[in-house]
């Protein structure tokens, strides 16, 4: 992937992957990513730089590196160095042992509470070794982690606290203070782990901790994201937030829906083109017309193939979705669409996207046994290159299947539209 590629990224998708990359790395995360350098094969990481019109990725070596790399600006320091820096050699502030003594006295005050920790030990169950989590409250049925964000804390950090407790099956709430949500510059940190709440930020502030009293339950001051900046704050209480199966807790997912909208514009204006009149009854001005909503740099030297491709992929998500449609011809029978593309032995080579989408949407063994067959044999014919102009066409249109880091963004986030299968 190349840098030119990594900064036309969503920010939330790169962030996303930025904390893959050091989720393999530092934990062997096997649904992250190994990203290593061009010029001299070294492992590197994506590296958040601040500039003139926001923060933007860029990648960087890591420290330690093996030998030299033309590539590698100055070497950076390695966590343990940094964290030697702060505090002036201290593990934590007074302020946060402050914090942390506050956030347990007000955890305490809920009824249900059996057990408040700051600063101790946490064994583990399902790794090998346990935490020391600023406060850890066991409420009877709900547990979770608060972990206070004060000072720039290390990504690497962030991303080995998160998934720790994620494999531990305890939630982890970051709790940020002391900053201006909606005038202030934030540090990338606090980027991090508003990110990973899908674009939540928590604080703990004087109003947070009257309500808290108030109430006898623990109460934070959540900001919610809203376009670059972020609302203007309002108080929630811990049974307000949703605790997915996997991820941190969030008040609203404010970052899915988008990257889910994206998707579906990009394909608006062909589907829409597609549902008036399918592909099989179109003048060949009319098809060339179509193939103009194609991006340029996608279109392929057979533009009937590419548009008969992006028919029946439309067509197999139409009957994923349980509202089958005929994209294609009139016929929205899904064997006979699929029978109608393979009748031109040139159509062969796209099999393999047939396959892929097939299995996403569920939908191959509802074909009839001659498709199935049909189907097969394309399959054993020579598929397109790597990076053809279908796949990229594919990519775009349908990303939520052809896009490697949109479907694993979507997948981790448990948010992959309704017409694919769950399994997949």
């Amino acid at each position: 992937m190349s840098v030119s590629d990594l900064m036309a990224m969503r920010p939330e998708v790169w962030g996303d992957l930025r904390a893959r990359i050091t989720a393999k790395r530092q934990h062997n995360d096997p649904d992250g990513y190994e990203a290593r350098c061009m010029m001299c094969d070294q492992p590197v990481f994506i590296r958040a730089i601040p500039s003139r019109s926001g923060t933007m990725p860029g990648y960087a070596h890591f420290g330690g590196m093996d030998h030299w790399c033309a590539w590698a600006t100055e070497s950076p320091m390695t966590p343990n160095q940094a964290r030697a820096l702060q505090y002036q050699g201290r593990q934590v502030s007074p302020t946060h042992e402050r914090l942390c003594a506050t956030l347990s006295e007000l955890a305490s005050l809920d009824k249900r509470c059996l057990d408040v920790r700051v600063e101790e030990y946490l064994p583990p169950t399902s790794t090998a070794h346990g935490k020391f989590p600023d406060v850890y409250v066991d409420w009877g049925e709900k547990r979770f982690v608060l972990e206070l964000q004060l000072s720039k804390t290390f990504q690497t950090e962030i991303v080995a606290r998160s998934f720790h407790y994620d494999r531990e099956k305890i939630p982890i709430i970051w709790v940020l203070y002391g900053t201006d949500m909606k005038h202030g510059a934030l540090p990338q940190s606090f980027i991090d782990v508003i990110r990973e709440h899908r674009e939540n930020a928590f604080l703990i502030d004087a109003e947070s901790c009257e309500a808290s009293r108030r109430e006898k339950t623990l109460i934070l001051k959540c900001f919610e994201r809203e376009g670059d900046g972020f609302s203007s704050g309002q108080l929630v209480k811990i049974d307000d937030l949703t605790f997915p199966s996997k991820g941190l807790p969030y008040y609203s997912d404010k970052i899915t829906p988008a990257i889910r909208q994206s998707c579906q514009d990009r394909r608006k204006q062909i589907l829409r083109s597609m549902m008036e009149q399918p592909l099989s009854g179109l003048l060949e001005e009319e098809l060339l017309r179509l193939s103009w909503m194609i991006p340029h740099n996608m279109r392929s030297d057979s533009a009937l193939r590419q548009l008969k491709l992006l028919a029946v992929v439309f067509g197999v998500i139409s009957h994923g979705a349980n509202k089958p449609l005929g994209f294609y011809g009139k016929q929205v029978n899904l064997s006979w669409t699929i029978n109608q593309l393979y009748n031109d032995e040139a159509n062969w080579p796209v099999a393999q996207f047939i396959e892929r989408v097939l299995v996403a949407t569920d939908q191959k063994n509802k074909l009839t046994p001659k498709c199935k067959e049909r189907h097969t044999v394309a399959l054993s014919s020579d598929s397109l290159a790597v990076d053809s102009p279908e796949e990229r066409t594919l990519k775009h249109f349908v990303a939520e299947v052809f896009d490697p880091l949109i479907h694993n963004f979507l997948s981790h986030y448990g948010a992959l539209p309704s017409w694919m299968h769950v399994d997949h």
